[in-house]
């Protein structure tokens, strides 16, 4: 099944320092599986959210959170998220956000540009 890509948006609530992010996620939007260098936190504000650690996007080997929910992913641990609903996070972590994705190329920052 072919993933379209989709628009995240984000709106910072706090200075890059901080790493503390929001973002809108549409329903089937997949996160491929990454890793950051410091510790991210995680909580949902809306919706429902499929979360897994390992280094590949798995569903059947994730866990859904609903609203409310809060997960951390240790530094340098592979995770990957799927929206199985729209979805608003609230992404935290110390900043600034680094991000390296297990496969180079799922990184969107590598995609052409269009």
């Amino acid at each position: 099944m072919e993933q379209t890509q989709a628009v995240i948006r984000y709106r910072w609530l706090a200075g890059i320092a901080s790493g503390l992010r929001k973002a809108a996620l549409p329903a089937g939007y997949q996160i491929p599986a990454h890793s950051h260098p410091t510790t991210e936190a995680l909580t949902v504000l809306s919706g429902k959210l499929l979360i897994g650690m390992g280094d590949k996007l798995d569903e059947k080997k994730g866990t859904v959170l609903t609203t409310g929910a809060y997960a951390e992913a240790p530094a340098k641990m592979n995770h990957y998220a799927v929206a199985k609903s729209p979805s608003v996070i609230q992404v935290h972590g110390k900043g600034p956000m680094e991000i390296t994705y297990v496969d180079k190329a799922d990184d969107p920052r590598n995609a052409p540009a269009r």
